[in-house]
């Protein structure tokens, strides 16, 4: 993870346990019209700190691995009969 995706991470989710603390804060001082309008705050910024972790995981995932596949002729050289499955397989 980049250096900026890290800080961005950190900046959102330290504005979002702020938005908690203070929608928490409204409900305990039964301010219940603050803390609903409140809620819409929070939960808007609770959506882009995951938006924001998913793209980072995102871009670390790594390319997916390709089987590869029997050509024509490693099929005829093996006397038509398929190979074993690769070690880890979920084929049976």
């Amino acid at each position: 993870m980049s250096r900026a995706a890290h800080l961005m991470i950190e900046a959102k989710k330290a504005i979002t346990d702020e938005q908690i603390h203070r929608f928490l804060s409204l409900t305990r001082e039964e301010r219940w019209e603050e803390a609903a309008k409140q809620i819409g705050v929070t939960l808007a910024c609770v959506a882009d700190l995951l938006e924001e972790g998913a793209q980072t995981l995102q871009a670390l995932e790594p390319p997916a691995i390709q089987r590869p596949q029997m050509v024509p002729q490693e099929i005829e050289a093996s006397g038509g009969e398929s190979r074993e499955p690769l070690s880890g397989s979920c084929e049976a």
